[in-house]
């Protein structure tokens, strides 16, 4: 990611930590699981483990709101 190549790790997590925390939040505001984090991105689920029969329009929500 360019915003952040030429900062040191400390300043970069900083920038990145609340972007993150804003994702996941939005993962678990509809429902979703994060299933990982990995550098400056989530991997979320959506209908597991708990099957919600509009799985999909959670996980187009929790992406807008992202």
């Amino acid at each position: 990611m360019e915003l952040l190549a030429d900062r040191d790790p400390e300043e970069a997590r900083k920038l990145l930590d609340p972007v993150l925390k804003h994702m996941m939040e939005a993962v678990h505001r509809y429902e979703g699981t994060v299933n990982h984090i990995a550098g400056d991105g989530i991997m979320a689920l959506f209908g597991a483990p708990l099957a919600h029969e509009d799985h999909s329009v959670r996980a187009c929500y929790a992406a807008l709101d992202m």
